[in-house]
């Protein structure tokens, strides 16, 4: 067999032995696997996350250069209600070059879903009625009960969005802001 092809078999095995290594996690969702580009919030968003377990809300409200923020203070129900908002608006992933010009940069309101378990969290930034940047923390916990050690596993994401076939309820979102609690 000639150098040539060793080198180029080799070369083959290392690319199949580390797309092996990098495509298989058994405890939680590959990142590049499950990145969805267009569908319902449920679909795109939250399929990444393998406890799907939001009890607490912090929602930011950014208007006229203050910020003040809210907790539902263990609310899960309104954490809840507000979550299954979110989760059949239909958006796309764009590229932020898409967002018009005229739409601020700056965020009108910053919606925080938390996991309390796992400390996994998504971070909603309203940019207008039409237009999300949206950040996912995803943690996935490891035990190793040999050692008594709980870690972490990371996989975040942050990518903007246009909300397609309807626009954001902004007054809505208002109200739930002021249903909050001003105390954690």
């Amino acid at each position: 067999m000639s150098r040539l092809l060793r080198a180029m078999i080799l070369n083959a095995l290392i690319i199949l032995i580390l797309i092996g290594c990098s495509t298989s996690n058994s405890n939680g969702p590959d990142p590049e696997a499950i990145l969805v580009d267009k569908g319902s919030f449920n679909d795109v968003i939250l399929d990444m996350y393998p406890d799907k377990n939001f009890l607490e809300l912090e929602l930011e409200s950014r208007k006229n250069e203050s910020i003040e923020v809210r907790y539902s203070s263990g609310n899960t129900d309104i954490t809840k209600e507000f979550l299954n908002y979110f989760k059949n608006l239909n958006i796309e992933r764009i590229d932020d070059y898409d967002i018009p010009e005229e739409i601020p940069s700056r965020e009108i309101y910053e919606i925080d879903f938390i996991e309390k378990d796992t400390y996994s969290k998504i971070k909603i930034h309203i940019l207008s009625k039409e237009y999300l940047r949206i950040m996912s923390y995803i943690y996935i916990k490891k035990i190793d009960k040999e050692k008594n050690i709980v870690s972490y596993d990371e996989i975040t994401d942050m990518s903007y969005f246009k909300v397609i076939d309807s626009i954001l309820d902004l007054d809505y979102i208002e109200r739930v802001f002021y249903s909050l609690s001003k105390e954690n």
